[in-house]
Formats: C-alpha cells, structure tokens, sequence
C-alpha cells in the first residue's frame, strides 16, 4: 500500500463509490488493514496513524517522501533568495498540506498551530538571531487568509507567505530548515 492521504475514519466521498464499497467488501473498515503485506509511509504521522489502526510495526516501511529524494542524494549549492526574500542569517521553510480541504483538524486547532509555528523565529532569537520563516502555501490553501494571520500574528517581520507556484526545489535550497 503507497497512499498518504485517505487516513481518516470518515469514508471518503469518490466517483463510483458504490463500485467501490462492493469490490471492498469483506476487507476490514481501517485503512491500511486491506490484505497489503507492506505499507509505505511518508513519515511519523503516518506511522503513527496506521500504529493506531493496528497494523503490526513490521509491515510498515519509513519511506520519506520520494519527490524530494534527489534533493537529500546530492544537496545542490545554496540557492540565493535574497532577490525572492529578505535577507535572513537562517531559513526555515514550511510547505503547507491541505489540512483544512481534509478536517484532520478543527479550524481553531490549525489556527492555534500556525499561530504557533508563526512565533518560532522570535522563540530562536536568543539563541539564533536573524531566522526568518519562508511559508509556502499549498495550492488549496488561500493566501489572503494566511497573510491575515501572519498579520494577526504580529510576526510579519519574521515571516514570508509565498504562493504555491514559487518552485519548491529553489526554495528547498535556499533554506536552512524544513
């Protein structure tokens, strides 16, 4: 099984999905116990989730997310933000998901998240002056609402909200962290 994003205990609403349900039946209701002798999973969440759905510790794989395997094989040079962004001595870059198109969480909890994540270049002040966070939002995501809460958030001079097209691979490269 290689799927990340039907992890949820709501069925998920899909075309045909009547076809589907009757070539499902008889395969248990939680994801990840269907019949499948190994599971890929993206990361800890992952795990974690199919963990909790009882799916024995041994038949899960750690695989990473495969579109960013050529980044961590061979690290390309440090690529120059300083025209994209302002100057900064640390990047840390957070790619946003679609977490609210899914409801893994409730508004609030994802506000209060981000809220949190928005604050963490003044919590590194101290210790590493300078750190600037790079957001890149997902293609779902709006960005009138998240300049909005940069602002609300107080941290606008610590933080760059940028727009889903902004190449991924680029900014990977131009950041410390993410």
């Amino acid at each position: 099984l290689v799927q990340d994003g039907l992890m949820k205990a709501a069925p998920v609403p899909l075309a045909g999905a009547k076809r589907l349900a009757k070539s499902l039946a008889g395969i248990p209701q939680s994801y990840g116990q269907g019949g499948c002798t190994r599971i890929a999973a993206w990361g800890t969440l992952a795990k974690d989730y199919f963990l909790a759905a009882g799916v024995p510790p041994d038949r899960i794989e750690l695989v990473g997310c495969p579109r960013f395997d050529r980044i961590l094989a061979a690290p390309p040079p440090r690529a120059d933000l300083d025209g994209l962004l302002p100057p900064a001595s640390r990047r840390i870059l957070y790619l946003t998901s679609a977490e609210a198109k899914f409801k893994y969480y409730s508004a609030e909890e994802q506000r209060n998240s981000r809220l949190a994540l928005l604050r963490a270049p003044q919590a590194l002040d101290a210790t590493c002056p300078g750190v600037r966070l790079v957001i890149k939002l997902h293609r779902d995501d709006d960005i009138r609402a998240a300049h909005e809460l940069v602002r609300a958030s107080g941290e606008a001079s610590t933080c760059t909200v940028l727009q889903h097209e902004t190449d991924v691979y680029f900014l990977l490269r131009g950041c410390d962290v993410a």
